[in-house]
């Protein structure tokens, strides 16, 4: 894509998007069974997850690894360079749809070694 530049306000709302450069787009669809997890890693850019079925629990270094919980319906952000894992500590398959915005070129994921160990 090239660059990106989305601005729109309202009184009780805004959002803005701006990137500098091209970036590569990705839309993914997973699926975490109940224990499962996705590992832990890092992005060089945004993640927006939303969370379709299940319940998300979500480690994330940038917030001390405080347990943040995402039921079906809600979502969140992970942000670009903070290690962290998604997990289903739930006993349904955990189903989420993710948007990344990454660097042209750039790795989607970048694997990490468990940093509370």
């Amino acid at each position: 894509m090239d660059e990106i530049h989305s601005v729109h306000q309202t009184p009780d709302w805004g959002v803005m998007i701006k990137t500098r450069g091209l970036s590569d787009v990705y839309f993914t669809h997973l699926k975490v069974p109940p224990g499962g997890n996705g590992g832990w890693h890092s992005h060089p850019g945004p993640s927006v997850i939303a969370v379709r079925a299940g319940t998300a629990t979500f480690y994330d270094g940038c917030d001390d690894f405080f347990p943040q919980v995402f039921p079906a319906g809600t979502g969140f952000v992970e942000d670009a360079g903070c290690v962290h894992i998604l997990t289903n500590e739930g006993n349904v398959d955990l189903e989420v749809v993710v948007m990344q915005i990454v660097p042209r070129g750039a790795a989607r994921r970048i694997d990490e070694a468990n940093p509370l160990q």
